[in-house]
């Protein structure tokens, strides 16, 4: 689809509903108004035909070694950067070069804290490290997380103790020298940041500093990954035929067969009762003689367990035709 057709689109279906709620969204929050910029941002890019990925990577090493080489004589260089691997171990990386002089540092972080306040603890590491040396040169902090950038741009609002502790120590080096923070963009074969980079994923592998704790919502994203993981293993039943959840949705048919089948299956029918903590059915309606559970039905009507998953729709017209529908 041409950008002509995007726009047309966007300007026939998308712009006229947040035209027509403009007298509203001048009263509307910042955050709300936020959300709807990322919307006109976005669609203005998918128009344009461009992405992240078409950003030339040569051009942006160009760009940033050219703010790198143009920081002033006698400055101190420092790339920060964190990394996060998938078992949920992450680390920090500081590069601080001088003059005559590189030193690297590293750290693990508690584990689960997100790759934000890693890079935010790299720099917070880097400006530890420039006031307990005493040092009185000018700074350059180079980081490839921009969220960073903006974070600690907005510093009247930061409340959480990492961010705290950077401003403060910020205020502190700033009394007596100059402190620049820029952004720079992050794996287009920038040197030292690419060190910073290993640097990060050698520190989640270090021993861990217990004094860092997780913020609310770094404990809050560990749960629901554990959570979200346990949901994935399909529960140990004898019943249960599937190796993944969702498997109802596959039945072919509407949604009551899909209810029906599945409450068939699982044998959590109507009639199932506990006594004791133990399943309890009533007698089966044909013979008598034994309880009333799916296992003994399917034997009645002379059906098998197959049946359910190859022919849900014949399993429910035999329980409608035995009058035993309304019981599954």
């Amino acid at each position: 689809m041409d950008a002509s057709i995007l726009r047309t689109t966007y300007t026939s279906f998308i712009r006229p509903i947040l035209e027509y709620g403009f007298q509203i969204l001048q009263t509307a929050s910042a955050t709300n108004l936020k959300k709807l910029e990322r919307i006109q941002l976005g669609a203005a890019q998918i128009i344009a035909g461009s992405s992240k990925k078409d950003q030339h990577p040569v051009l942006l090493k160009q760009l940033a070694l050219e703010t790198i080489h143009n920081t002033p004589l006698g400055a101190v260089r420092i790339f920060t950067d964190g990394s996060k691997n998938d078992n949920g171990n992450t680390g920090s990386g500081v590069i601080i070069k001088t003059s005559d002089a590189i030193t690297k540092i590293k750290k693990q972080n508690p584990n689960f804290c997100s790759v934000f306040r890693s890079e935010l603890i790299a720099i917070d590491e880097a400006l530890d490290h420039m006031i307990s040396n005493n040092s009185s040169c000018d700074i350059w902090i180079f980081t490839d997380s921009r969220s960073s950038v903006q974070f600690l741009s907005n510093w009247r609002n930061i409340g959480d103790k990492t961010g705290t502790d950077i401003v403060n120590k910020l205020r502190i080096y700033s009394s007596h020298n100059d402190i620049h923070l820029q952004w720079i963009p992050s794996h287009v074969d920038l040197f030292f940041n690419d060190l910073a980079d290993d640097l990060a994923k050698e520190g989640s592998a270090e021993p861990l500093d217990n004094r860092g704790l997780l913020t609310y919502r770094e404990i809050f994203s560990k749960v629901r990954a554990d959570n979200n993981r346990i949901l994935r293993i399909p529960p140990i039943h004898d019943w249960y035929q599937q190796k993944h959840l969702g498997a109802a949705l596959e039945l072919k048919g509407d949604r009551k067969l899909q209810t029906t089948i599945t409450r068939f299956i699982s044998g959590h029918t109507h009639t199932l009762s506990y006594v004791q903590g133990q399943k309890v059915f009533p007698a089966c309606l044909e013979c008598n003689t034994h309880q009333f559970t799916p296992d003994h039905l399917l034997s009645c009507m002379e059906l098998e367990k197959r049946n359910l998953f190859e022919s849900p729709a014949l399993v429910r017209d035999f329980l409608w035709a035995s009058g035993l529908l309304d019981l599954v």
